[in-house]
Parts: C-alpha cells; structure tokens; sequence
C-alpha cells in the first residue's frame, strides 16, 4: 500500500483551502488545474531554472528514483559521505514528505536550497518584506513552502545544522551566454516532463549571476510565530495536524469565503454529466445547506470585481437576490460612459432578472465616438516572457514579441484582414522586426488604434525602452 505523505506541494495546496486536501489526487474529483495550459507553461519555465540552477553546483548528484521509498533509500545513501550535493533529495519523517531542489552538505552542516522562477531585485535591503516592514504577501507562500522543508529535515536529521535559502532570478542581470535558454531542452515520458542541459557545462557557459541564493532562516521564524495564520497552533502543530487528516483521508470542514471562487476542483456541466465529483458543491453543500436549485442562481462571483464580496459571503448574503443596488454603491466620475459601479448594478439588474441579450450605453459610446478617426485599427500581440533569457544582453523576463494581428474596420462597416506577423526563426530576437512590421501595416492608414487591454502599450515601451541596449 502506498503511504500518504504529506508532501510540500499537498502542504501549500492545503494552506490556500484545508479542505482541498481531502480532494487533491483523487481521479473522481475534477481539477482544472490538471489542464491549465498556463500553469504547465510556467512549469516549464521552472524546470528550466531548476536544470540551471544545477550547474551552479558542479559535482552534484541527481536522485532519480520516482518512487519514494527508493528515492528515501538513494537519498540517505548519499548523505552518508562527509560532503555531498544532491539534487532533489528525497526527506522524510512520519507521515511528512518532501524532495528538497538542492542539498548541500558539508559535515554536519547542511544547506536547503530551494529553487524557483520568481524574479527578485536582489538590489533591494530585504526584498521579501513589504514596505511596512512585515514579509511581503508575494512571497509568503515560498517562505511557507521552505518553512515546511526546513521541518522535515531537521525532525529527520536532527543531528544536523541546517540553514535555509532561497535562490532566485535576478530581474536585474543581464545575461552573458547568447542563446542560453536553448541549451536546455524538454523532454516528454508519458505524462511527464523533464528538462536536460545539452550545454558545455563550463563556468563561462552558464551565466553565473543570473541566478542568486538568498538565507531566509530569519524569515522562517517569524512566520513560525504567526499563529493566528496556524488556527492557533504553532507551525509544527499545524503542519502534523494537516498530515494526520491526510494521512487518515478526512476531510477538514470548509470555511467558504472569497478563495472558494477560483476552487480548481468545481465542476463543468460536461463533467458533472460524465460522472466527476464537484468539491466546491460538496463544500457549498455541507456549509450553507445549498441544494442543486440553489446552485442555478447567481451569485456576488458573477459581478466583476466585487470587492465586499468577503463581507457578503460572512453575512451568508452570497446569491444576488440578497443584493441591492445599495451594497454596490452610487459612485460617479468625470469619465465618459458608465461608471463601475453602475455597470455592476446594470449586471446586477441583468442577472436577477434572468435577462438575455446585451446593454449598450449608446450615449457613452457617442461621447467617446467622437474622437475617433476611421479607419479603425485593431491589433493583438503574442509575446513570450522566459525566465532564463534566449539572448545575450537581455533580462529575466524580459519580453519578445513574436505575433501580431491587425484588423481595420472602415467607417462603412467593411473590415479587413490587414496584416499579420510571426516570427516562428528557431532561437531569433524578434522585437525589432516585429516593430518594422507593425509600423509598416499600420501606417497604410492614418486612424485610431484599438487593443484588448493594456499588454500591447506595455510590450510597445518595453521594445522601445531597449533600442539603446540592443541584446545583440
């Protein structure tokens, strides 16, 4: 039979939402993270600095074993040498799991190193306090994620001294090595994925500032004493009392509130039809007694960006037949069309009545028609953002625009395909030409220019703000 650990990624699922942990890896549970293509690209982009984040670290060894029992075995063989460096060290201690990115041991001294793709401005006196002082709200989660590890190992080992760090990319290095990010390549086993270094993986090849390590014991323990973040337990108490329910597969009653929007295990109507589990209903269900009909309605999730939803949901005001146009408020501006606040008690109005079809605020839409030039130009950009940069002289981070599409629309109504761009050259900076296409299908016409949000302003100072630093 295969032990229930709690692991680290179960240990921060379970601090979003403790009863997610009754949900998580059971195939009769739909989870929409599961198929989030977002989520797998980031994780790409995290297994790629974790593949450079090795090379740091010359003479390591990697444990390879998925199993866990025998990574435990691999592992603990490796720790008998006086000095070793092991990447993904498998730990545990009772019913506690966790694989550590970076092992670092010297005698009896033992480094935790924990890699990941966040940026970091290692410019900055603590970059992981807020301005107030206190741990930023960004990074609490990643200090809670080492927090745990720290655990496991010191109750595994606790005959080591052992030191805890973070190491992250440094937004604010230039990269040294001109088409870095090729040197790693992703690999597919089955359901898996993994990434490889195909580099020569000498010290002048690896870009050695692009990654920093940063020491967060004294952080750890002062997220130790936040108790009130625990349900008053101490952290150890909290973690074990995570572990036991886990461990004895029991479900932790729910406390809704506004987390319970983005649940990833809610159902699809398809999936509610092809047998699925719905754990935000099972949740909803056991705590505001809600039938199936009770489901069907709107609720205050439906109103975009409804900020006293957190109260709402404590006063059990949750579906929009308790709302009025007083809880959203009468707010006005000099802005033309509606204000927010009006919109939402447009919506609001919509919803309760179960109304079809659309609003349309013609009068705001004259007011702003009136400074528009036909033809009208629509563009949309695809741009990519990597971690570990493609080009010498660029960031982490930093943006490529690959992809742009441009629509006019004629003040007869006639609209047009008008130009198009990809870039699709293996390994290839794309900005500057993607600006050359862009300025050259744009300037056909003189008019005004439309985009979805503000992305492509964004991605258009950027390339702007580097002409006087070309990566190549």
């Amino acid at each position: 039979m295969v032990r229930r650990y709690l692991t680290k990624s179960r240990f921060t699922l379970a601090h979003t939402c403790n009863t997610k942990l009754f949900y998580t890896n059971k195939p009769e549970y739909a989870n929409s993270n599961q198929d989030d293509g977002f989520l797998a690209s980031l994780a790409e982009g995290g297994k790629v600095v974790g593949e450079l984040a090795k090379l740091y670290f010359p003479g390591g060894y990697t444990v390879t074993h998925q199993n866990d029992e025998q990574a435990l075995l691999e592992t603990n063989q490796l720790l008998l040498q006086d000095h070793a460096i092991i990447f993904e060290a498998a730990v545990a201690v009772e019913n506690l799991f966790c694989r550590i990115d970076v092992l670092v041991k010297r005698g009896r001294e033992v480094k935790l190193i924990e890699v990941k793709s966040k940026s970091i401005d290692a410019n900055a006196d603590d970059p992981f306090r807020g301005r107030h002082g206190g741990i930023s709200s960004e990074w609490k989660k990643y200090l809670l994620d080492v927090a745990f590890q720290r655990l496991v190992l010191r109750d595994a080992f606790p005959e080591y001294l052992v030191s805890s760090w973070l190491m992250c990319v440094d937004k604010t290095q230039e990269c040294t090595v001109d088409g870095l990010y090729q040197l790693f390549q992703m690999e597919k086993d089955g359901f898996r994925s993994s990434c490889r270094y195909i580099g020569n993986p000498q010290k002048d090849s690896i870009c050695p500032q692009i990654l920093k390590k940063f020491g967060v014991d004294q952080h750890i323990d002062e997220l130790y004493r936040c108790r009130d973040d625990y349900g008053g337990r101490s952290f150890e108490d909290y973690v074990r009392w995570l572990a036991n329910h886990y461990t004895s597969d029991t479900r932790i009653p729910p406390k809704i509130g506004v987390h319970c929007k983005n649940c990833e295990f809610r159902c699809t109507q398809t999936q509610r039809d092809e047998g699925f589990r719905d754990g935000f209903r099972e949740c909803w269900s056991h705590e505001l007694k809600w039938t199936e009909t009770d489901f069907e309605r709107p609720t205050i999730f439906d109103l975009y960006d409804f900020r006293p939803k957190s109260q709402l949901i404590d006063e059990r005001r949750i579906a929009l037949d308790d709302l009025t146009e007083e809880d959203i408020g009468t707010d006005t501006d000099d802005e033309p069309g509606l204000h927010p606040k009006k919109m939402q008690c447009v919506r609001l109005a919509f919803l309760k009545s179960d109304r079809d079809g659309f609003f349309f605020d013609a009068d705001g839409f004259r007011e702003v028609k009136r400074n528009w030039q036909f033809p009208l130009h629509f563009i949309d950009f695809e741009t990519a953002a990597p971690p570990v940069p493609l080009h010498r002289r660029l960031r982490p981070y930093q943006s490529l625009a690959f992809q742009f599409s441009h629509h006019v629309l004629y003040e007869d109504g006639k609209i047009e395909h008008a130009g198009q761009y990809l870039n699709t050259d293996y390994g290839a900076y794309p900005n500057f030409d993607f600006l050359r296409n862009l300025m050259a299908s744009l300037e056909v016409h003189p008019g005004t220019i439309f985009r979805y949000a503000s992305h492509e302003n964004t991605i258009l100072n950027h390339i702007k703000n580097i002409t006087c630093h070309p990566p190549i």
